[in-house]
This record gives C-alpha cells, sequence and structure tokens, in this order.
C-alpha cells in the first residue's frame, strides 16, 4: 500500500511539474514526503527529519515553485 501511495504522490508530482501547478506539485511532493517518512521504522530519525520540516518550509515553498528544480525534485522522486 506504500508503494502505490509514493507512486501515485509522484505521478501527482509529475503531472503538476508538466501543467507547471506549483501548488499541486508542494501537495503531491508533501504527499511523498510524508509516506516515505512513515514508512522509516527509525522513529528517532523519523522524528528528527520532521522536526526540521518545520525549518525548511521557506526553502520549499520557493524551490518547488521554480520549474527548473521541480525536474530535479522528481527526478530524485523517482
Amino acid at each position: 500500500d506504500g508503494l502505490k501511495t509514493l507512486a501515485a504522490a509522484l505521478q501527482a508530482a509529475e503531472a503538476a511539474a508538466t501543467a507547471g501547478d506549483a501548488a499541486r506539485f508542494f501537495q503531491a511532493n508533501s504527499a511523498f514526503r510524508n509516506c516515505w517518512l512513515g514508512a522509516v521504522e527509525n522513529d528517532r530519525l523519523s522524528q528528527t527529519i520532521a522536526r526540521f520540516a518545520d525549518h525548511v518550509l521557506v526553502v520549499r515553498l520557493k524551490t518547488l515553485s521554480h520549474q527548473p528544480t521541480q525536474a530535479v525534485i522528481v527526478a530524485g522522486m523517482r
């Protein structure tokens, strides 16, 4: 089920990047990240990553709206 969720989030991110829809791309990227974090078996690692998510939100908002960067992010999600 987790792999299906990751695949759906990746597909949504690809579609949003193609359409130039930064808001949809941000949502898809967040869904992918949240699913991935949910699968991390090391609770301490998962909690640490989640704790720093707030700190990088401003950076994510700027970078996820930049179309050339979206292609790099989608490649990393694959």
